[in-house]
């Protein structure tokens, strides 16, 4: 395990040894895992799976609404969307502090800031929990913790191919398209 900032920062800056590129950023746990994370994470075709110099491109493509100023300017969104969360909680009894609060505050202030409807937050949220958490039975979906990755990543893929379609044409209608490049818009990527 790396800990310290300056092995991170070698880490990183060396992607011919350490590669999100080649083998992706999810731990392998078994054969069936190892198969399916270069296909169904998009390894090579995401922010989160492409090395630099790619990466530093997408990353800056990316990085305008997540930027202190634009963070700063819907900071009464935020802390409303904040308030919201909190007033669903119930007002006695017991919650999941890491269900309820942890990762939905983060996962609704993302879903604001790409301007996705409401309505599919919850959708957002589990999918993400399958994608990411696939290995814990809580976010297990039917067969083994590789198929459960897979079907995360896929829903996630196939929701935001068909939000961009939507969305294709109308500038104003996506916080991205402003900052990216046409080449990046196809449904190639």
């Amino acid at each position: 395990m790396v800990f310290r900032h300056a092995d991170i920062k070698s880490i990183l800056n060396e992607p011919n040894l350490f590669s999100s590129e080649r083998g992706g950023v999810m731990p392998i746990i078994d054969d069936e895992m190892a198969a399916m994370a270069l296909d169904a994470m998009g390894v090579g075709e995401n922010v989160l799976t492409i090395d630099p110099p790619r990466h530093a491109e997408f990353r800056k493509v990316m990085a305008a609404p997540f930027l202190p100023k634009a963070l700063s300017d819907g900071e009464a969104r935020i802390k409303e969307l904040i308030s919201e969360i909190f007033d669903q909680l119930p007002a006695h009894g017991e919650i999941d502090l890491v269900s309820d609060l942890a990762v939905r505050i983060p996962m609704g202030v993302i879903c604001d800031i790409l301007k996705l409807p409401r309505q599919d937050w919850d959708d957002m949220l589990g999918w993400g929990k399958m994608a990411i958490g696939g290995t814990d039975p809580e976010y297990q979906q039917g067969g083994s913790a590789a198929e459960t990755v897979s079907c995360g990543f896929k829903l996630m893929y196939d929701y935001s191919m068909r939000r961009s379609a939507e969305r294709r044409g109308c500038p104003f209608s996506d916080p991205f398209i402003p900052y990216s490049p046409t080449r990046w818009l196809t449904s190639s990527r």
